[in-house]
């Protein structure tokens, strides 16, 4: 059943969820003590193991998405127009090798950036860290139901925009 699942899976969501999942659990582990209760064992890779760590790697693709990707747009590099990678993309076919490689560097980016995140929260003393440290359970059920909420916004309107450009664009329609 895992064979099948991870076959279906593709190298690009591996490397982007599954791997980045495995990679936050070890060091946040190793970090900070914290056990998120997953026995990584060779040996006891289960089903429910995998999900819980693939849907960790998701959420931490989606804070790059949502909090690394715009920030990097506003302060430290300007990105192509979408409507000119869709041109682009015909002709190149290794642009989407990149564009995949790059949020892969950009998950991974988000990923360091959260274990920066927890660390301070771990060790520090100041009242705002006391709040968060007591209503974590909370603050993470409302921070995922946003993440996800905007992520959803998102690519409803990454969807729409490519149909837009393609029904504009196409002679084939």
């Amino acid at each position: 059943m895992i064979k099948l699942i991870i076959h279906k899976i593709s190298i690009y969501n591996i490397f982007n969820y599954l791997f980045s999942g495995i990679i936050f659990v070890v060091l946040i582990k190793y970090l900070d003590d914290i056990n998120l209760y997953l026995n990584l064992s060779i040996l006891y890779f289960n089903i429910i193991n995998l999900f819980i760590l693939y849907f960790i790697g998701l959420t931490i693709s989606r804070v790059g998405s949502l909090i690394i990707e715009p920030f990097y747009r506003k302060y430290i590099i300007k990105f192509a127009d979408y409507s000119d990678f869709i041109k682009v993309e015909k002709i190149d076919k290794k642009l989407n090798i990149l564009s995949e490689q790059n949020n892969v560097y950009r998950t991974f980016t988000s990923l360091f950036l959260i274990l920066i995140v927890f660390h301070f929260i771990r060790k520090c003393d100041l009242n705002i860290c006391t709040f968060l440290k007591i209503f974590y359970k909370e603050i993470l059920i409302i921070f995922l139901f946003i993440l996800y909420a905007i992520s959803y916004y998102k690519q409803t309107k990454y969807i729409t925009d490519r149909i837009k450009y393609k029904l504009e664009h196409s002679d084939e329609l």
